[in-house]
């Protein structure tokens, strides 16, 4: 019920569409995933050649990572940490995503032939922190402590993911 009155839809309505839990669960994840890698991408066909400005990328992230939308993936995920067999979908989901992502960040760095170990943890670093600043909320609400947190996330992580 609690569910339906954050999303402005009926039980009704809920249970058409998703009629189980899980089913939600993956449904959201599906949209988010989806949105993160479109983010990635749409971020790399304007770039039309420039420089990489990853405090953009960073802002444009957090839209998503920042979301309520996304903390109820992770309000979701905490609340089935018990069931074994959730646990390995949601695993099996975080690995197709990844693996978007990688793809994503190759075609964003044409010069960039294979992501390589030390690439690969810098962006997985990078998400982390991301999903790290969205348990935050939970404690501050400032958007401008959360802009200073993308910016030092941005400078650290930089010569990681920009180098050449």
């Amino acid at each position: 019920t609690a569910i339906a009155a954050r999303a402005c839809v009926t039980t009704g309505a809920l249970h058409h569409h998703f009629a189980t839990k899980d089913e939600l669960l993956f449904g959201v994840l599906d949209y988010l995933s989806e949105r993160i890698v479109l983010q990635f991408r749409a971020f790399g066909s304007e770039r039309y050649g420039d420089a990489m400005d990853l405090e953009v990328l960073l802002e444009r992230l957090w839209t998503i990572y920042g979301s309520s939308q996304y903390w109820a993936i992770w309000e979701i995920i905490i609340g089935s940490r018990d069931d074994e067999r959730l646990h390995e979908r949601l695993v099996q989901h975080r690995e197709r995503t990844m693996e978007a992502l990688y793809q994503s960040w190759l075609r964003l760095n044409p010069k960039i032939p294979k992501l390589d170990d030390q690439m690969v943890e810098a962006l997985e670093l990078l998400l982390s922190c991301m999903r790290g600043l969205c348990l935050e909320r939970f404690l501050k609400a400032d958007e401008k402590y959360f802009s200073r947190q993308l910016k030092h996330l941005a400078t650290i992580i930089a010569p990681l993911l920009l180098r050449r």
